[in-house]
């Protein structure tokens, strides 16, 4: 047998062969101890099955058999479902399930975040910029202005080349100055754009954190059901093992009292055997000593005259004394149970089916005498099964032997199908 550990190994397919193997070994044994050890496994080789599939599988200790059934409705805790009539049924309310009541806002900023455009910057998109430019562009005028004005003022009046020099090159200078707050700007437009992700991936964060405190009280809510459910689950597995072992109990002493009373009219059927056999032989001496053949007759269901004539003929047909040819007589029927087999032989026996001689009340058992009149091989087939029980034969090999004979019986027409099912009952079959 594996152990727990093992079984927890193996695949789905690998547990039910196994499974299967025990079950076959379970009905073919007859030490009750292999049984429990098959049934141990099986029951644990079940759970684990359980487990994985979430059918709840059952045993029928009358049966021997496993019956797999599905999840059954929510309700119960864990009480039985069933009759009272056979294997009760395991039930427990439905496992709760995890909701993600946030997943699609999760979903949401996750494709946000990951789809923003890379940082770039375009001075003439900045309105800062744009504000900036304007302030440079109208100071940078007034100076050229004021330039222009001052060089008036000091040639009286006259332009000269000297002095739109000077006004550009205080224009210039403020232009240069906007120029230089390009970097400044662009820096700050990349911590804006920085921030902005910061805040995003922090937002998403806590939605992730508050979906996972979620899925935790989900899952200390699943391991208290499962180890509540696995409780109820033992109590009940529990309370099967005592019904099947109450059921195996009871079962094993009905099996007890039917070998017994097998074990009875096997020994009376062998106690009539035996005293026909002690019939024959005592008719055969008293033939041998005297020539009478009316203990021959009556262990052969024939008149004398008809008893004589047999071992004449016979003794005719293989040339062989009378003694000898009624020794091979018996022995003959002994085997088949009658004499029609002769003709196969040379032996003429159409005279014996004018009359029938006595019954034999020592032979073997026959059907009741309120049952219809038995098959004219019944008897013969009864020793012949009864002498089966002798070869040294053991266990499913003698079952096999007997189940043969009695097929071949039935099949040659020897016996009714009647009385090949009266037969097999002997033997529990």
């Amino acid at each position: 047998m594996k152990g727990t550990g093992e079984l927890w190994a193996m695949s789905d397919e690998d547990l039910k062969g196994l499974a299967a193997q025990n079950s076959e070994a379970w009905h073919g044994t007859e030490s009750q101890e292999e049984k429990d050890g098959y049934h141990a496994e099986n029951t644990e080789i079940n759970k684990i099955l359980d487990s994985r599939t979430g059918e709840h599988t059952t045993f029928d200790p009358t049966s021997g058999e496993w019956s797999p059934r599905k999840e059954p409705p929510a309700g119960g805790g864990g009480q039985g479902q069933g009759t009272g009539s056979g294997p009760v049924e395991f039930s427990y309310e439905k496992a709760p399930e995890y909701l993600e009541q946030n997943q699609a806002l999760i979903d949401e900023m996750r494709e946000k975040l990951m789809g923003r455009a890379p940082f770039s910057y375009d001075p003439e998109t900045d309105p800062s910029y744009q504000q900036y430019k304007k302030q440079y562009t109208r100071l940078g005028e007034q100076a050229m202005e004021d330039t222009m004005g001052q060089m008036a003022a000091r040639t009286g009046g006259l332009a000269n080349s000297y002095a739109g020099s000077a006004a550009q090159q205080s224009y210039n200078q403020y232009m240069s100055a906007l120029g230089d707050k390009i970097p400044e700007l662009r820096q700050l437009a990349y911590e804006m754009y920085k921030g902005e992700g910061d805040d995003m991936r922090s937002d998403l964060n806590m939605m992730l954190a508050l979906e996972q405190m979620n899925y935790g009280k989900y899952q200390d809510k699943l391991g208290q059901y499962n180890a509540d459910r696995s409780f109820a689950y033992g109590q009940w597995s529990d309370q099967q093992e005592r019904e099947y072992r109450t059921e195996r109990d009871r079962v094993a002493d009905g099996r007890y009292e039917e070998e017994k009373d097998y074990q009875r009219g096997r020994d009376k059927r062998q106690d009539a055997i035996e005293d026909h056999d002690r019939a024959v032989s005592q008719a055969l001496n008293i033939y041998n000593a005297t020539g009478d053949a009316t203990g021959l007759a009556e262990a052969w269901e024939l008149s004398p005259e008809q008893a004589q004539a047999l071992v004449d003929e016979f003794a005719w047909q293989k040339n062989l004394t009378r003694e000898d040819a009624a020794r091979q007589v018996a022995d003959w029927y002994a085997q088949y149970g009658d004499f029609s087999k002769l003709k196969e032989i040379g032996v003429d026996t159409s005279y014996l089916e004018s009359q029938r001689g006595p019954q034999v009340v020592s032979e073997p058992p026959k059907v009741k005498e309120t049952e219809e009149e038995p098959s004219p091989q019944y008897d013969k087939v009864v020793r012949e099964i009864s002498r089966l029980e002798d070869t040294g034969f053991k266990g499913e090999v003698k079952i096999d032997k007997i189940i043969d004979e009695v097929e071949r019986a039935r099949t040659n027409e020897e016996i009714t199908p009647a009385e090949a099912k009266k037969i097999l009952s002997w033997y529990g079959l």
